[in-house]
Order: C-alpha cells, then sequence, then structure tokens
C-alpha cells in the first residue's frame, strides 16, 4: 500500500466512524485516525511553490514559509520549517 492510498483510506475512515460507533471510544479513534491522515499527508511529496532561483528561496506547501538554501534545490528533500515531503520535479 503506499502513503497516498493509505491516507486515502484513512480520510474515508474518519467519516463514517463518527456515525457508526459514537461514544468516548470513537473519539479516540477518530483523532488518532486524524493524526494518522496528517501525518501521511505530511510524507506525500508536494511541489514548492514560488520558487525563486535568483534568490535561492521557494514557499512550503504546506506551511508556506519561505526556506533559503544555499545548496541544491533538490537536496532539500523536506521543509526545514514543518518537515513537509518536497517533491521537485
Amino acid at each position: 500500500m503506499t502513503k497516498w492510498l493509505a491516507q486515502q483510506t484513512l480520510s474515508k475512515m474518519r467519516f463514517d466512524l463518527s456515525i457508526i460507533r459514537p461514544g468516548i471510544d470513537a473519539v479516540n479513534e477518530k483523532m488518532a485516525l486524524e493524526m494518522g491522515v496528517s501525518a501521511l499527508d505530511m510524507g506525500i511529496g508536494k511541489m514548492p511553490k514560488g520558487h525563486d532561483a535568483d534568490k535561492k528561496e521557494f514557499i512550503c506547501p504546506a506551511c508556506e514559509k519561505t526556506i533559503i538554501y544555499m545548496d541544491i534545490k533538490e537536496k532539500h528533500k523536506h521543509c526545514l520549517n514543518c518537515g513537509q515531503a518536497l517533491q521537485w520535479h
């Protein structure tokens, strides 16, 4: 199973959980599912926004912080601020 498929599966599960099994356990399970979806989403590479090769900076697609780099942009596999996985192509 890929990270993307797992994230999609968990996303669908979180909506059914509160309808099928209401109660305290369902709330905890739903919170755990939300955390899992968020963690998996951060691991799926996203294209950086606003890349400026002259200034050697790009904007993270998740936290939208400007990241300045001194070396080759492709060496940055994750956002230095939030940890979002980056995909350069």
